[in-house]
């Protein structure tokens, strides 16, 4: 397993490309500072500062590379990688609820549809949220 996640070259995009274990973390890092948002423990405004739903959909995005590299996985390492993502996945899951809106893929312009089940999630409290929420509104007024 240790030889697969060091071994495993992911592209990203036409000049970058990391290991699977670098995009394992990169989803647990995704995750953590998603909690601390949540928590309020992020100060400031703008990248730099508190994220927004756009920021949460680039992590979620993340998740969706990792799901895929799951299913293209030898079926003898599939189980033993979703254990490795488990974690963070739990994580996720203590500081988020149920979005039957979809409001964060929404927002990133993703069809709703055949979404990962991070996709139908929210943070309960803090930044990312109220900007998801207040699309929300924007979508029950206009769109």
């Amino acid at each position: 397993m240790e030889e697969f996640l060091d071994g495993t070259a992911v592209r990203l995009s036409p000049d970058r490309t990391v290991r699977l274990r670098e995009l394992l973390e990169f989803w647990a890092q995704d995750v953590a500072r998603l909690a601390a948002e949540t928590e309020g423990a992020v100060e400031g405004s703008g990248r730099s500062g508190r994220w927004n739903a756009y920021d949460m959909a680039g992590a979620l995005y993340v998740r969706d590379r990792v799901e895929r590299e799951i299913e293209a996985a030898p079926e003898e390492l599939r189980e033993a990688l979703a254990l490795a993502v488990r974690g963070a996945d739990e994580r996720y899951r203590s500081f988020t609820e149920d979005d039957p809106r979809m409001l964060v893929a929404r927002n990133a312009g993703d069809k709703v549809e055949d979404q990962g089940w991070w996709w139908k999630r929210l943070p309960v409290a803090g930044p990312v949220r109220d900007d998801a929420l207040e699309y929300g509104r924007w979508l029950d007024t206009d769109g």
